[in-house]
């Protein structure tokens, strides 16, 4: 990994331990299935939305049988000023009854590729923050993150782009807390810092930031 690559990781971690990451229940649960929950809400809803929501379906839905046995129109009520709630009703139920099952965490992965509502992003993300296996999370916001600092231009959307999923890739830490403190710095940052109307002034990346460079040249 080179100069620029490596101060990249290592900004994003120590802005992320100093006391900037947001505090969500999903990132302090251990139960696999709440974090995949979570990841179906989130699909293109901000996590400030979905908050009351989760905590409300956690006590109403305390285990992955209760949201398979629960009742569709019930459960799509609940959801409903995320938009979508039939359909991630339908998902979340699914959910449910994979979860139910008895199968093994190898089982449990590739069947998990089949829920709907969990495309690549959400898909890395349960196995990174809740089977802790590291892996590179890419959405739209750290798409926009990695082509301000490095200077890409995507072919496609991020979430679609086999270069922003390499370059993940290669920045991911191993060490899996590591790995978790730095993807939960990426999605905070830039939510706070590198947002569609950046805060360049008070960005820790600017020194090697394309991006900066250009609007200061």
């Amino acid at each position: 990994m080179n100069d620029e690559k490596e101060f990249f990781v290592n900004t994003i971690i120590n802005w992320a331990n100093s006391g900037n990451l947001r505090d969500f229940p999903w990132r302090k649960e251990k139960r696999i299935w709440a974090i995949a929950v979570a990841e179906i809400l989130l699909a293109r809803t901000p996590a400030e939305r979905v908050l009351p929501i989760y905590e409300k379906l956690l006590e109403k839905y305390p285990s992955p049988k209760c949201l398979s046995d629960g009742d569709a129109r019930e459960l799509a009520n609940l959801l409903r000023t995320l938009g979508l709630q039939e359909k991630k009703a339908i998902q979340l139920k699914m959910l449910g009854a994979l979860f139910s099952e008895e199968v093994s965490e190898e089982v449990l992965r590739e069947k998990l590729k089949e829920v709907p509502g969990l495309g690549a992003y959400s898909y890395n993300a349960v196995l990174l923050f809740g089977m802790g296996i590291p892996k590179p999370i890419v959405d739209g916001n750290i798409g926009r993150l990695f082509q301000r600092y490095y200077g890409k231009k995507w072919k496609k959307k991020a979430v679609s782009s086999k270069e922003a999923w390499e370059l993940a890739k290669e920045l991911l830490p191993k060490e899996l807390e590591k790995a978790k403190i730095y993807s939960y710095g990426l999605l905070d940052f830039a939510n706070e810092i590198c947002k569609r109307k950046p805060k360049c002034e008070r960005c820790p990346l600017a020194v090697y930031c394309k991006f900066f460079k250009l609007l200061k040249s």
